[in-house]
């Protein structure tokens, strides 16, 4: 029963003959980054299946899958140590079969689990060590990458990040490191491009400090004091969501919603319920959210940082506005709904910047990556 309960914590996507000690193995944190992230190492693994090498796709679930919310501290501990033992024999068992481990980490409690024991038994058998790093470069210069996890990262044979400033930051501390935007599900996107602005607006964050959502609350009072019918919807999991809820009641916000479930399908099904999409972010990446948006004919309204600059040219495929300047996106929200014009502009223009990032122009980057 114990073994059947381990295999139940791993997802094989794709295997592909049998070789032993060649092929990729991508290891994915359960619940790494947003909704749209969560789902990039499957997307990667499937587009993999053109390669000449296995591909598998395991999904670490790390000490938080196991603890039980009504054991105690000695319950959590006995808990973390288990689990943690399990998730080691299942990658003492699996990586020596696979000449390269691509890891996608995510952060927290499972930061041993999904970042650190990779990583070793990857080094310590002599595989490839190809890691997918979720930061930004103020993560950098604010400390928050200790020396430890500076030598995990400078072990690796190579890095992807998916923000330029992280990716400069961390090649002047001789870490390779590229930056590569976010993968998406072209095959889900709506088809329909937004003529005229309600405005029905989507975010999709993380619900964390830095990405500044309560600057989105507050802008989407002025808007909705303007336009009584507009509509909003905050797509994400995270600490910050009883403080976000706790404003909406206290402003007394209508037509407002904050939806936790981490569900991709109900993320997809806002989007194309949706007429414009904004992001927040104090930090400085892509979103995987703004790159499908863009994709599916969303003008998008974001916060602009190098990364989303090399993307995004203001009034052309998009809008910008400065970290926590409610008045500015309220502004550029309403500039939206009153001409259509520049909708249909960004709209398109979007669509076609966003399709230069789809597989078939992505895919000789990652196999550089892989073949490195």
């Amino acid at each position: 029963m114990a073994r059947q309960a381990r295999n139940r914590s791993i997802r094989e996507v794709i295997s592909t003959g049998n070789a032993s000690g060649s092929g990729i193995l991508i290891l994915a944190a359960n619940g790494t980054g947003g909704i749209l992230e969560a789902a990039e190492p499957l997307l990667l693994s499937r587009h993999l299946h053109g390669l000449d090498k296995r591909v598998r796709l395991l999904s670490l679930y790390g000490s938080n899958h196991r603890q039980q919310k009504n054991t105690g501290s000695l319950g959590k501990l006995i808990g973390w140590f288990v689990g943690n033992c399990s998730e080691f024999a299942q990658l003492c068992r699996v990586i020596p079969q696979y000449e390269i481990t691509h890891i996608f980490p995510t952060s927290g409690k499972g930061l041993l689990t999904h970042l650190v024991l990779p990583i070793i038994l990857g080094r310590f058998f002599g595989k490839r060590v190809l890691l997918s790093y979720d930061g930004s470069e103020q993560e950098l210069l604010a400390g928050n990458i200790n020396s430890f996890k500076m030598r995990l990262l400078a072990s690796c044979d190579a890095v992807t990040v998916n923000s330029r400033g992280l990716s400069h930051g961390l090649q002047s501390r001789d870490i390779n490191a590229d930056f590569v935007y976010r993968m998406f599900d072209e095959d889900r996107l709506p088809r329909t491009e937004i003529v005229q602005v309600t405005p029905r607006i989507l975010v999709a964050l993380p619900l964390e400090r830095f990405h500044s959502l309560p600057c989105v609350i507050k802008a989407f009072k002025l808007v909705k004091q303007k336009y009584p019918r507009a509509e909003m919807v905050i797509s994400g999991q995270g600490r910050q969501a009883r403080l976000l809820q706790s404003m909406i009641a206290d402003e007394r916000l209508t037509a407002v919603a904050i939806d936790t479930s981490g569900d991709e399908a109900s993320f997809y099904e806002q989007l194309n319920q949706s007429d414009v999409l904004v992001n927040s972010s104090a930090l400085d990446y892509v979103p995987a959210s703004v790159l499908v948006a863009m994709a599916a004919g969303l003008p998008v309204v974001t916060t602009q940082h190098p990364s989303t600059s090399e993307l995004i040219d203001d009034r052309t495929n998009g809008l910008f506005f400065k970290v926590n300047d409610h008045q500015a996106l309220a502004d550029r929200l309403i500039e939206l709904v009153e001409s259509p014009e520049l909708v249909r502009t960004l709209a398109r223009q979007g669509r076609q910047s966003a399709s230069r990032h789809q597989w078939k122009h992505a895919e000789s980057q990652w196999r550089r990556f892989y073949h490195t």
